[in-house]
């Protein structure tokens, strides 16, 4: 009786500090003092072919640590691409004490391709009978989920985080002061396979997707004049394009609000001018992004992550923000316990808006034919500059031209940013294994 008075007693004791370590909870279930921070880049492209080969080429630039339904990554996993929109969300937690957090993010019409650290649910695979000759969309609401250690686990020393180049855009995400997530996992230390526990650290959660249909800006110009319209059914904000087709100048236009169905509303593009124009512009994207709730050097991640992209890409681009329930709408989260600060910060990134992009890319295969090589060589060059934007176009001139050159051109070109074929590949690499 001693004996069980005292391990009650014991037990009481450890609840005790348990609570005390990781902070009361109210009666709606919502952690005091937690906040959740994240924010994510949606890039919406004027075909699936195109969106497809931009998802490949992001994939292709991850560290090889991340797990992922794709070629490439850790896990038996696979998965078909389809959706027009590629994404970059980020998960930052802080929290005044210890505390365990189970995060779920659904994709009602879509599904998860990679992330990191290791998720909870991460079983999901590709039937082999499914036919990934071909790019189909593919929406199932497969969720993702995490079951995190904020802060760490008691008595257990820190693992290091994984491996990863200075210079890479992983590493900018480490440079925001937010909260260590641990995620238990089990490995296999020995030919007897004997399990044992060990943990994944990281300063923040990452994962990609696909998540479904997401309207993009038109930009066209009438007698002169620029106009756009939002095409989507719900306001957008912070609208900015950039015009860099020309080599030696800048413009740039702003709408601070364009309403749902917002149509043919004026734009007035201005030259930037002097050697710091692209400091004082991610000046402004900083400025808005702070507003929105998210901490200085979360939205400066974002800024210096994505400040090429949004400020020195081909053409002419764009970018706005969303209003944060059309993100929730998107990628629904679900957190227990509740913080009681949530933010979500979804930009979107639309390359190329320019109206006569199909003649531009007509113009370029016209030139991989010119009979002079400097002016193949050019075109070529201009293609890569381009990027995954302009395959889908390019693969329907490819499939229609019966010049060598510009077939041999064009297949290299093509088999750089080839999701199908990726694809293709995993799902007979899993077939010969069952």
């Amino acid at each position: 009786m001693r004996w069980t008075a005292l391990a009650i007693l014991l037990l009481a004791v450890v609840a005790g500090l348990s609570w005390a370590e990781k902070g009361p909870q109210d009666k709606s279930g919502v952690q005091k003092g937690l906040a959740i921070h994240e924010w994510g880049v949606f890039r919406v492209h004027d075909d699936l072919s195109a969106a497809n080969a931009d998802m490949k080429a992001e994939w292709d630039s991850l560290p090889g640590f991340i797990y992922g339904q794709i070629p490439g990554r850790k896990g038996e996993h696979t998965s078909e691409l389809g959706t027009v929109i590629v994404t970059k969300p980020v998960i930052f937690i802080h929290s005044p004490k210890v505390v365990e957090l189970d995060i779920e993010v659904r994709f009602p019409r879509g599904r998860p391709a990679v992330w990191w650290p290791s998720a909870a649910n991460s079983s999901f695979r590709l039937d082999p009978s499914t036919d990934v000759s071909n790019i189909v969309e593919h929406r199932d609401d497969c969720p993702i989920k995490w079951h995190l250690y904020v802060k760490g686990v008691a008595g257990v020393s820190a693992p290091a985080l994984a491996s990863v180049s200075n210079d890479h855009w992983y590493a900018k995400l480490r440079n925001v002061q937010a909260d260590d997530v641990w995620v238990a996992t089990m490995e296999y230390p020995s030919r007897r396979r004997v399990k044992r526990q060990v943990y994944e650290r990281e300063k923040f959660v990452y994962y990609d997707g696909l998540p479904g249909n997401l309207a993009g800006v038109r930009l066209s110009f009438v007698k002169g004049r620029a106009i756009v319209t939002n095409q989507a059914d719900y306001p957008i904000y912070d609208l900015t394009f950039v015009d860099r087709r020309s080599t030696d100048r800048v413009k740039i236009a702003r709408l601070e609000k364009v309403d749902a169905k917002g149509k043919d509303k004026p734009l007035t593009f201005i030259e930037v001018k002097g050697k710091d124009w692209l400091l004082a512009e991610t000046k402004t994207l900083l400025e808005q992004l702070t507003k929105t709730g998210l901490h200085e050097d979360e939205a400066r991640a974002l800024v210096d992550i994505w400040k090429e992209e949004f400020f020195q890409s081909d053409g002419i681009s764009s970018f706005f923000r969303l209003p944060q329930e059309q993100y929730e709408r998107l990628m629904p989260l679900t957190l227990s316990p509740k913080p009681e600060k949530l933010v979500r910060v979804g930009l979107v990134h639309q390359p190329h808006c320019e109206p006569d992009f199909a003649d531009r890319i007509a113009r370029i295969v016209k030139d991989l034919d010119d009979d002079r090589f400097d002016i193949r060589e050019q075109a070529q060059a201009e293609l890569e500059k381009i990027g995954p934007a302009a395959f889908g176009k390019l693969k329907a001139h490819f499939e229609q031209t019966e010049s060598p050159e510009v077939m041999r051109r064009l297949e290299k070109f093509l088999s750089k940013y080839d999701a199908s074929k990726a694809m293709r590949e995993q799902a007979e690499m899993l077939h010969s294994d069952w």
